[in-house]
């Protein structure tokens, strides 16, 4: 567990940090502590991060297995 709880309120999206729409807070189940804050993806991130990841795809079909 994290001495001081991380708070990470962007999304790397596309190879570029981006400011997330909201937080949302991470705790612990057993205790209910803060762990940390993260960021919550809007509909567009969310749709940014599938175009991205298809594009990713489509690049590593053209490679080979020794590339």
């Amino acid at each position: 567990m994290l001495a001081t709880p991380a708070f990470r309120k962007s999304l790397h999206i596309a190879g570029t940090w981006r400011a997330g729409a909201a937080d949302m807070a991470v705790e612990n189940p057993y205790d209910g502590t803060l762990i940390a804050r993260v960021a919550c993806a809007s509909p567009e991130d969310v749709a940014d991060a599938i175009a991205s990841a298809v594009r990713g795809g489509e690049a590593m079909a053209t490679l080979t297995s020794g590339e």
